[in-house]
């Protein structure tokens, strides 16, 4: 009986196994690769994990390299050479840009389009791409503060989302907290929230466990899979519950003014954060500008969906967080670009869609090869890197 019973639970451990093994071969086979490419971090919350090299294909279909400081970017030295002007942009998913390979990026594209700008300085362009997925502007200030001036950059560029940066500045709005945040304390002045070191999330994800699992997931192509059935099975759910946004993670909130105290503290602190991010800038004898980006409603040449969009929120435009940046901007001396309204032209005169990919939705998600295209040529054009 004994024997029967160990024979029995042996072939069924080898048949688990080779079924195992099998699975993980026909993934192989058909390339199937979803890595991994984040990693807990102290100072941020998290960070693109270094010298990760996978397949994305959640949307769009790219390859991604992570270089050996942590960037989705070709490697760069530390020391800036005599004949190099350095541009430090700061983003998060658009500029990381895991959906197109890197380079039709935004960043890699700029750098191609400004050089003959950089010939009247007689020098060449460089540009360096900060991006990563989740970030807002309080964390990019912190990225600006900590790991970008060992670059030694002469123009940092903020990429400014409005669909969702100004809520990822509001802990109140986010409701996360593995990630920093900024507040204003008494005397309204800007601090640093750190207490998400001790939040339960931060710690599970920064631990030991979750280091190993990780690590290992980025091996093992069937755990991969597993890994990513669970993340949309949250994604479907998260989105099935919330009826108040255009698409999954982006707020109808930013197309009008602040509708709640909590709205209001999060544009206040955003632009506080901005000031900070020039103050910051101007005192390493450096330029800052901003760019404002697109969101896919606000440019998608589908005139009934972005009509019937704004008769939803009883709301003339879409431009109410552009227009509003815009004019912080200005009166405080800080230079931008508005992608958005002029996309928007682009886009309703051509037909052209900027968002979305084949195995999403055109008109939604992020920029596609055509969106990091006209926004370099736009921005190339416009970018302040001779005399202002």
């Amino acid at each position: 009986m004994n024997n029967n019973l160990l024979k029995n639970a042996m072939l069924l451990f080898f048949g688990v196994l080779v079924a195992l093994l099998l699975a993980e071969a026909g993934l192989a086979l058909v390339n199937y690769s979803s890595h991994s490419f984040h990693q807990s971090d102290h100072l941020l919350g998290s960070s693109l994990r270094a010298n990760t090299e996978g397949v994305w294909k959640q949307e769009g279909n790219a390859v991604v390299k992570i270089n050996s400081d942590g960037l989705r970017d070709v490697e760069h030295a530390l020391e800036k050479p005599g004949d190099v002007f350095r541009i430090a942009v700061l983003g998060d998913s658009y500029m990381e840009a895991f959906q197109v390979d890197f380079e039709n990026s935004f960043p890699s594209l700029l750098q191609q389009k400004l050089q003959h700008k950089a010939q009247l300085l007689g020098k060449k362009i460089e540009v360096i791409n900060f991006g990563c997925s989740g970030y807002g502007t309080a964390r990019e200030l912190i990225m600006l503060q900590q790991r970008v001036w060992k670059y030694s950059p002469d123009l940092v560029l903020l990429a400014f989302l409005t669909a969702n940066d100004i809520r990822d500045n509001s802990k109140a709005l986010n409701k996360i907290d593995y990630i920093p945040y900024y507040y204003f304390d008494k005397d309204k002045e800007l601090r640093l929230d750190q207490s998400f070191l001790q939040s339960g999330a931060y710690l599970n994800r920064s631990g030991l466990a979750a280091r190993f699992f990780y690590e290992t997931i980025n091996n093992i192509r069937l755990l991969q899979l597993l890994n990513d059935i669970r993340r949309i099975s949250i994604s479907s759910f998260a989105t099935d519950r919330n009826d108040k946004q255009t698409e999954a993670g982006l707020d109808d909130l930013i197309y009008m003014p602040p509708q709640s105290p909590d709205w209001e503290d999060a544009w206040n602190v955003t632009e506080a954060l901005i000031l900070e991010m020039r103050d910051e800038v101007v005192s390493h004898n450096a330029r800052f500008q901003v760019v404002t980006l697109s969101n896919g409603i606000q440019v998608t040449p589908d005139k009934d969906k972005k009509q019937s969009t704004l008769d939803k929120l009883g709301i003339k435009s879409l431009f109410y967080p552009d227009n509003r940046i815009q004019n912080f901007a200005q009166k405080n001396n800080i230079k931008v670009i508005s992608l958005a309204p002029e996309l928007a032209n682009i886009a309703e005169s051509d037909g052209v869609y900027f968002h979305g990919f084949e195995n999403t939705e055109l008109g939604s998600g992020h920029w596609n090869e055509k969106g990091h295209l006209y926004a370099a040529e736009i921005v190339s054009r416009e970018l302040c890197i001779v005399d202002c």
